[in-house]
């Protein structure tokens, strides 16, 4: 029998990385996640390393080629997206329970272009201020 989802909480720490150059558009997520917990560090993909799995609950923006964060969960096969997947004008808002057994969870915001992105992180700011600081399982 499956473990039941924990929501996220987001009055731990919580890190937003986003691919290189994107930090501005993911303002609207970080000011969502600061309204229903505390604020969040945010961070370049460039400067994200794998032990910040075990610090953070990660919301991770972007794609398999542009957010390393995203590419251990999709080498994981826990979050497909890339630059086919979701495609042109689509987005993909997952959350992944507790991938590598720290206690944490991952939230994906995923796009497969720098102009969709946006979008992806619009509908995950607002399902973040309808939390109540408790991100229940998004999909």
């Amino acid at each position: 029998m499956a473990e039941p989802f924990v929501p996220t909480d987001l009055s731990g720490p919580v890190l937003v990385v986003v691919p290189d150059g994107m930090a501005e558009a993911a303002h609207p997520l970080s000011q969502a996640i600061a309204a229903r917990g505390r604020s969040p560090e945010l961070m370049e993909q460039r400067d994200f390393v794998s032990g910040h799995f075990a610090d953070f609950q990660v919301f991770a923006c972007g794609h398999l080629g542009n957010n390393t964060a995203l590419r251990r969960r999709y080498t994981a096969r826990r979050a497909f997206v890339d630059t086919f997947f979701p495609g042109p004008g689509g987005y993909f808002v997952k959350s992944v329970p507790d991938p590598f057994s720290h206690c944490h969870n991952c939230v994906v915001a995923g796009a497969s272009s720098a102009q969709d992105l946006p979008a992806a992180i619009a509908v995950l700011a607002d399902l973040v201020l309808k939390s109540q600081g408790q991100l229940k399982r998004v999909h």
